[in-house]
């Protein structure tokens, strides 16, 4: 079994630790994922919504554990966690909070009343199902966090 190791640029001591998924552990997680996403999609974004709410004051709470996480993970002072980490999802969480629903709504397009008399066209926004998530290091946990949130506000399941 492989394993990871993470460096801390802090302290340059191992960080963590984490097992390298073999190709059996990734189907497993798919499969699972593929499950999770057939209820989850299928959920009113309101429900989905409410679910998702407890997450803000879930960051809040553990607010100084993450922040020193990232110090420890990236080298950032905890004004620059705050700041460009944990605010940013905080607004994000907010945002998709009041907006989702109109968002992921159904949107008429128009059409040419030459081309196509009587045509109709619109949008429909579905989940995908199972999607992957893969972010940058520079913003860790914020460009990780950020596009599980807007995912699971899709319907999606996430790995």
């Amino acid at each position: 079994m492989s394993i990871i190791q993470t460096i801390s640029p802090v302290r340059w001591q191992r960080a963590g630790q984490f097992e390298v998924s073999d190709a059996q552990a990734i189907a497993d997680k798919m499969a699972a994922g593929r499950l999770a996403a057939s209820t989850w999609g299928r959920m009113p974004i309101k429900v989905r919504a409410q679910t998702l709410l407890p997450l803000s004051q879930l960051l809040m709470d553990n607010l100084n554990s993450i922040c020193e996480l990232i110090g420890l993970c990236t080298g950032k002072v905890r004004t620059e966690a705050l700041q460009g980490e944990i605010y940013p999802l905080l607004y994000l969480l907010n945002y998709y909070q009041k907006h989702a629903k109109q968002i992921l709504r159904y949107q008429g397009v128009p059409t040419s009343p030459f081309a196509f008399p009587g045509a109709t066209a619109g949008i429909a926004r579905r989940p995908y199902g199972v999607v992957a998530v893969i972010s940058p290091w520079n913003y860790p946990f914020q460009l990780s966090v950020a596009p599980i949130l807007t995912a699971l506000f899709a319907g999606n399941a996430v790995i």
